[in-house]
């Protein structure tokens, strides 16, 4: 919020007075990261962003493997607003906020869960097929794994399998 303040005297003909506008900040999370599913080797990075003002911030993100509410512990050199997670498995984190200037309760993110999945693989593979002069070729692929998000795109090449492929 936004402050001034006008002062005026009761004296005849005197100046009416106002103050440099100032800002009051209430300490804050505005943004913050959320939940996600990565593959394995994948990496994640989660932010928290804060209503400071001028207030010194201390971040401390922490991370635990059991769950949101068990064994949370400090990441050595994570002490920024942000951190990169490059987890092994599926992970909890959350960051902890702290103050200066003014000195406030800690702050705390809500867990943010990392999910770690096995890269997608087809289990079904197209299968090579004949058609007559002016006949459609019905091909399909089944993937599995992975976040699930799939999209699709066929390419072709009309000498051989070892050519370059276009949509």
């Amino acid at each position: 919020s936004f402050y001034r303040v006008i002062v005026t005297e009761s004296g005849n003909g005197c100046n009416t007075l106002y103050s440099n506008c100032e800002t009051v900040s209430v300490l804050r999370i505005l943004t913050q990261s959320h939940d996600t599913t990565i593959c394995e080797g994948g990496s994640y990075t989660m932010s928290v962003n804060l209503n400071a003002g001028s207030a010194t911030l201390h971040y401390q993100w922490r991370v635990t493997a059991t769950d949101c509410s068990t064994g949370m512990v400090n990441i050595n050199g994570a002490t920024n607003s942000s951190y990169t997670a490059t987890p092994l498995g599926t992970r909890y984190y959350m960051c902890v906020i702290t103050s200066t200037n003014p000195s406030c309760d800690t702050l705390k993110t809500s867990c943010i869960t990392v999910t770690v999945v096995m890269h997608p693989t087809i289990s079904v593979q197209p299968q090579s097929t004949s058609v007559c002069p002016n006949g459609i070729a019905v091909m399909s692929v089944t993937a599995n794994g992975g976040t699930g998000n799939f999209t699709y795109q066929w390419l072709s090449n009309i000498s051989s399998c070892a050519g370059t492929f276009t949509p």
